[in-house]
Parts: C-alpha cells; structure tokens; sequence
C-alpha cells in the first residue's frame, strides 16, 4: 500500500479554488478527515478536477454504504474470497439503490472506487460493471469547413486560439495550460514553456514540438507537433473592456470562456446545437486526417497512442507523425504534412515581413498626406490674406 503522503501545494491550491467556488464543505472536510482518501487524492496521477469529482462521488457512495474508506479497503484485501465477494455485492446494490436512474452518477461512482482501490493495490483488483448511460447531445458530424466557418465569426484572440486548437488537436483544458505556462508542461518544456517556442520560431522548421502530461496510463511520452502558422502569441488575454468605475478583461483566457465564445460564434454560422463546444475540434481533426488517409497519426496526436495498451512507441519519433507510418516497400505514407500542405503555405515570418512593409506604406502615406494638408492650408491662408 503506498505510503502516507502530505498534500501537494498544487493539490492544497486546488482545493483552495474549489472552496471559494461554493463547493460543499463537506468533501473538502471528508477527504482530510480519510487518510487512506488523501493518500490517494495526493498521488493519484488523473486530473486534479478529475480526481475531485471522483472524491465527491465516493463521499456520498460511503455515506450511503455505511462503512468508511478504511473498512472498506480493509474488507477488500482480506484473503478470505467470500468476503471480497460480499463486498462487491454490497457496494453494487448500494449504487444500484440510489443512483440506477442515474447512469452518469453512478458510473462515476465506480470510476472513482476503482481508482481508489487501484491506488491502494488491492488484490484482486476491484471490478464493476458500467452502467449503460444514453447520451443527452448525440455528437454530429461537423467537417473541417464547418469548423472554419465558426472561427471566421469569433473575434481575436480567441480567433488564434480555436485555429491552433484545431491544428493541433487540442481540448480546452490542455491549451489553457500551454496558455498559462502551467507547471505542469514548463517543466517537460525546459523549464519555460513560452521561451522553449520562442526559440524554436526561430529554427528552420515548419513545426514547433510541445511536450504534454500523457493523456493515457500506459505510456509516458507525449507531445503534439504544431504548424508555426498558427502558434499564437502566448500567452493569450481576453479582451479588455474598461469604464469609467468597472475594469473587466485583460486575464488570461479560461476554458469557460472558450466555450462561451465558440457557442455564440456558432449560433451566428447557424450551426449550433446543444453539447457542441470547441471540445469537437478534437473530432473535426481526427475526421479530416481521416479523410487525408492518416488515422494513425491523428491517433498519436490526440493522445490515444498506437493501441489500448500502450505496446506502439512508434508515435514518439518525429518522423512518424510529420512523413507517417512506413508502408511495406519502404516509402512512407504520409502524415501531418498532408495535413498542413491542406492549409496556407506562408510561415509566420513571412506573414510578419508582410505586415512590417504594410505598416511602412501606412506611416508614408500619413506623411504625405500631412505634406498636402500643410500645403493646402498654405494656399487658404495665401488665398484669404
């Protein structure tokens, strides 16, 4: 069993967030007052959201049960089987109980206490059967145009933003932290994630490499390769508007407000619907590089990897993801670089000489147009003495 750990200062900063967010007092109490749940909560490898709801979950599945997080996970590592077994029995008509018309809750519920009796390795594993859940929003199928059509209506920078997004095979939540340079990706970046891209810009390669937290348990590598043309400039504000009393904006830009933005933006294109976020961007990606003949590689970059059990290391080189799988008579398939040779050829520094030569018409033509105002006034003075 792991050993008893204190709380991180990223767990205790969380939970710090959560409690200013009206969450119940009592999951915050519940979790410190379990050391076997804390023990978990603190080392467990999810999402700390992730973990939290889990938590919130089983806070309510003990209360129900009866029994506490300790009783528990001791009734399931005795060697007796008949005694892990009623266990089991136990907890299933608990959940079945209270939360059978609740699929969504109640698969939660077993998410979260296989997580906990994972952690704490007990033998044999602990296992449930999900609930079938009927989903609310059917996902529909939106293509690579759609997506366009939706970005064109948002205003910058969250223009820059779903664009990189959408190249890069991004949710929210990931982007948020390459936004906020959050420790969680400075430290697999050299320290400093904005500075890593910084130099690399200035490389000759069409492409930056971001390395991410894996999104899988079976591997431990993960990074995304994203075209330069849509490497925003980090990090991302939102837009600051100002009054004479009230100051809003001008923060870094939350997922929460992504999806705001995306929902307005799509109801203008006449393509919304209920469930639709800037999450599908995600399944525009993977649809398109479908189209294009490369699955594989849309595979790798939304952090699937090659196969359910991490045996594929093939995506951890470069040149898979950019030139593809290699076919059987040696030549390569093809990979993100049909995907990037679909959109604008031009690279950033073109894009930003571009813009220096179009400032620098502007600033002559100001001047100009001073000299011949000056000249005209000239005139009238001469014309009126």
């Amino acid at each position: 069993m792991p050993s008893s750990t204190s709380m991180s200062h990223d767990v205790e900063a969380f939970l710090d967030r959560q409690a200013r967010r009206s969450t119940p007092a009592a999951t915050l109490k519940w979790l410190t007052q379990n050391p076997e749940v804390q023990q978990w909560f603190d080392g467990e490898k999810r999402k700390l959201s992730t973990r939290y709801l889990y938590a919130n979950g089983m806070r309510k599945f003990f209360s129900k049960l009866g029994r506490t997080p300790h009783d528990f996970l001791k009734a399931l590592q005795e060697t007796d089987a008949a005694t892990h077994r009623n266990v089991k029995i136990a907890a299933k008509t608990c959940i079945a109980n209270h939360w059978r018309d609740k699929p969504a809750t109640a698969n939660l519920i077993i998410s979260g206490l296989k997580a906990f009796a994972g952690f704490h390795e007990v033998e044999p594993s602990f296992e449930l059967e999900y609930y079938l859940a009927k989903r609310k929003n059917i996902k529909k199928h939106h293509t690579w145009e759609d997506a366009s059509r939706i970005i064109e209506e948002c205003p910058p920078p969250y223009r820059q933003a779903y664009e990189f997004m959408r190249w890069s095979a991004l949710d929210e939540y990931t982007f948020c932290l390459i936004n906020s340079n959050a420790p969680a990706v400075r430290e697999l970046n050299d320290g400093d994630l904005h500075a890593t891209l910084k130099k690399q810009m200035e490389n000759d390669r069409a492409y930056v490499r971001i390395n991410l937290p894996p999104r899988k348990r079976s591997i431990d590598t993960y990074f995304i390769l994203a075209p330069k043309i849509y490497l925003p400039a980090f990090p991302l504000l939102s837009i600051a508007y100002e009054g004479e009393k009230v100051k809003r904006g001008n923060t870094l830009i939350s997922s929460n407000r992504l999806g705001v933005i995306w929902r307005h933006a799509a109801q203008r294109a006449g393509l919304y619907h209920p469930g639709f976020g800037p999450h599908n961007l995600r399944s525009v990606f993977r649809s398109h590089c479908a189209d294009l003949g490369i699955p594989e590689v849309a595979e790798w970059m939304l952090g699937r990897g090659g196969d359910v059990y991490g045996y594929d290391r093939s995506g951890f080189d470069e040149t898979f993801l950019i030139e593809g799988p290699k076919k059987p008579d040696g030549t390569r398939k093809g990979g993100l670089n049909l995907l990037w040779s679909s959109g604008p050829t031009v690279d950033r520094h073109t894009v930003a000489a571009e813009l220096k030569s179009r400032d620098r018409e502007i600033e002559d033509l100001r001047k100009r147009l001073d000299k011949l105002e000056e000249v005209q006034t000239k005139r009238l003075i001469v014309k009126n003495a």
